[in-house]
């Protein structure tokens, strides 16, 4: 038998070698990445965060009515308007001097200390009641082209629970913010009682922090939906 030589089989040890690795790359096993391919990775990298982007600023344009901020707080005292009243409330001050012409519990007082008006201002409503078991419901708040809008309703707490015969005063202080700013008008509805439904406005005069205010009265709603003759008018006047 022939004997084979060192030599001879290392040399055959390295074509076994080179034969397959050339096996490997060809069927693509083993294959390297081009030159391009990297930067074609990192390119669509880039491109998908630009649409993240362009996602989130689309995302963050769409505000709306969520500018629009608001709480409440109700309250009663024995002082019953005549109609119902609007006020809005642009300082600290001017909140204080509201609060203390009427007997009102510390809720309201505290309601505003907490308040900064800096960024938000006071929408108060105010509505009269036979008894003490009504209360000055809030509905809804909206903002309709930078105004403020509120509808309230004067409802009984609870049919069955003796209340004292006594002419009241029921409200509510709606603390309103748009993107951080005190509203400059406010546009309110308040349905009393009786059903009668009073339409309040009121607006920041450029030249100063007061505000003015004008109303109308509508007629007593159940009588509109039962189409009687019940006597039927309408109120427009500036506080």
């Amino acid at each position: 038998m022939t004997r084979s030589s060192r030599r001879h089989l290392l040399a055959g040890g390295a074509g076994l070698i080179a034969l397959t690795a050339g096996c490997l790359d060809s069927s693509g096993l083993a294959a390297s990445p081009g030159p391009g391919d990297a930067d074609n990775e990192t390119s669509d990298d880039e491109a998908d965060n630009d649409d993240s982007e362009a996602e989130s600023s689309d995302d963050s344009d769409d505000k709306g009515d969520d500018d629009l901020e608001s709480t409440t707080t109700a309250f009663q005292h024995g002082d019953r308007p005549e109609d119902p009243t609007i006020d809005l409330l642009t300082s600290e001050d001017q909140a204080d001097r509201w609060v203390s012409d009427r007997s009102i519990g510390d809720a309201v007082s505290e309601f505003v200390d907490e308040t900064d008006f800096e960024e938000a201002g006071v929408i108060a409503l105010e509505a009269g009641a036979n008894t003490t078991c009504y209360e000055l419901a809030v509905e809804s708040v909206g903002l309709e082209d930078e105004t403020v809008t509120v509808h309230a309703e004067v409802t009984e707490t609870d049919e069955n629970q003796m209340c004292a015969q006594q002419l009241t005063a029921v409200g509510a202080f709606v603390r309103a913010s748009i993107g951080g700013e005190q509203p400059d008008s406010i546009s309110t509805t308040i349905v009393d009682a009786d059903g009668n439904e009073y339409g309040r406005g009121a607006s920041v005069s450029s030249n100063s922090a007061s505000a003015s205010a004008s109303k109308s009265v509508s007629t007593n709603r159940s009588e509109e939906e039962s189409g009687s003759d019940g006597d039927s008018g309408t109120d427009t006047a500036s506080d």
